[in-house]
């Protein structure tokens, strides 16, 4: 099995099977393990993300050299022809070998007859399209706004003029091209390990890390690495985490001697961020989703980092608990959403997402809302965020929190690098920036 067949596999999944291309790549790559395949897992990764990023780029391009319309170059085709456009623009490959092993993966799957069509077009672009900005710069140029950045950027029409409409063309174009840029990891110390010991361990590994200003426990690594073979992951030292994410539990005021609640906690970072973070003061975590597999992704993570303060369950957060009226310190509401705040880590995202999608969503968070507000006990805090960037997912979501009664809390010692992303005191949105996730960050306190 080779990195171009595997790769056309987990594409044809995404976009065929409308497989999430986060989960479709893990999902082979592991099997690559299982079956004890020696591929290079780097250039696989690349090549899917990479195609998922840039298809609607790469298909105005192919559609272009080949005369043909998008509709009338069968679906498999079309990926074939994106993944070997992709390896010749994007990626330090041959021209050649690009084409050459497109060719040899359509007589692979039978479609010997078009080995001519696919040769032609590949070639074709390497010969008339050496720069690709260049040239959609002057292909564009008497466009439309939106199909210019569409074109440009990968992103659907109806995605830019959504965004064109919240927040206009200079900003849409700015967060279009941060989708683009390769962030690196950064991660949650877990405070059983002191700041000294855990930079040690990265060290004796090799690995250069620094610390994130003004965040706590934050660092970012700037070594390319495997995760998994880290000292300081085999001993359960942090978690991988966005800064952005990381804001959500670190902005919370102190508290004390308390439960809290996660509604929709998997795969579990804000539950185990909670836990760790307020430790010390004799709070409890219970963290909840939906099925017992999510349930069982928290449980794993949190005995791999032996967090036991935690206790995990399956349920329903559309569904009502009375028993849990008034029952928490603090909820913490960090819902399922349109998720277009990360399009730079989950490009497909931009892809399957409406305007119809976004509005269904918010409608569906209100309800999980209302029981979120019932669970807090007077005094305590709800704390609602979205990996998102929609007014309706976000401050209209806000603004329904304060009709169920609660009061805006404004959010602690929000670092001075970060004051700037305030909506008010009590709220935050981080526009995706190549560094940061999209994020929304909202705080409320139940009046006594």
């Amino acid at each position: 099995m080779t990195e171009r067949e595997i790769s056309y596999r987990i594409l044809i999944s995404i976009f065929t099977d409308k497989e999430l291309s986060h989960i479709a790549l893990g999902k082979a790559l592991k099997e690559c393990d299982e079956k004890g395949y020696n591929v290079n897992k780097a250039f696989i990764t690349n090549l899917v993300n990479g195609v998922c990023e840039r298809y609607l780029t790469l298909m105005y391009l192919i559609c272009k050299q080949s005369g043909r319309t998008e509709e009338k170059i069968k679906q498999q085709v079309k990926i074939m022809l994106a993944m070997g456009a992709y390896q010749i623009y994007y990626m330090s490959v041959p021209a050649s070998a690009a084409c050459n092993e497109t060719v040899k993966l359509a007589e692979k799957h039978k479609m010997a007859g078009l080995k001519g069509f696919i040769n032609g077009v590949l070639r074709g672009l390497l010969r008339n399209v050496e720069d690709v900005d260049g040239f959609l710069n002057g292909e564009l140029a008497e466009k439309s706004t939106a199909e210019r950045f569409s074109a440009a950027y990968s992103c659907p029409e109806r995605l830019v003029k959504y965004f064109i409409g919240e927040y206009g063309e200079s900003e849409t174009e700015r967060m279009l091209k941060a989708s683009f840029a390769k962030k690196s990891i950064t991660v949650y110390r877990l405070s059983k390990v002191s700041d000294i010991e855990f930079k040690r361990a990265f060290e004796e590994d090799g690995i250069e890390i620094r610390e994130i200003k003004g965040i706590r426990n934050a660092y970012e690594i700037c070594t390319q690495c495997s995760l998994s073979s880290l000292t300081a992951y085999k001993k359960g030292w942090f978690i991988v985490q966005d800064v952005s994410s990381m804001l959500a539990t670190e902005l919370l005021p102190e508290i004390a001697d308390c439960k809290i609640l996660d509604l929709c906690a998997a795969p579990g970072g804000k539950a185990i961020h909670c836990a760790d973070r307020f430790l010390d003061t004799g709070c409890d975590v219970t963290a909840r989703d939906l099925t017992d597999g999510k349930v069982r992704l928290i449980k794993e993570t949190a005995l791999r980092l032996n967090v036991k303060n935690i206790r995990c369950e399956a349920s329903d957060a559309l569904i009502n608990r009375p028993e849990d009226a008034e029952a928490f310190g603090l909820v913490v509401a960090d819902l399922p959403c349109s998720g277009l705040g990360v399009i730079g880590k989950k490009p497909d995202i931009k892809y399957k997402t409406s305007p119809e999608d976004i509005k269904a969503l918010a409608s569906l968070q209100k309800k999980i809302l209302k029981n979120a507000a019932a669970y807090v006990k007077p005094g305590g805090c709800l704390a609602y965020s979205t990996c998102t960037v929609s007014h309706e997912e976000n401050t209209e979501n806000a603004d329904f929190i304060e009709k169920c009664g609660l009061k805006p809390e404004p959010l602690k010692n929000v670092p001075e690098d970060y004051e700037k992303y305030l909506l008010s005191e009590s709220r935050m949105l981080i526009l995706p920036d190549g560094k940061h996730d999209g994020f929304f960050i909202a705080l409320f306190r139940k009046t006594i």
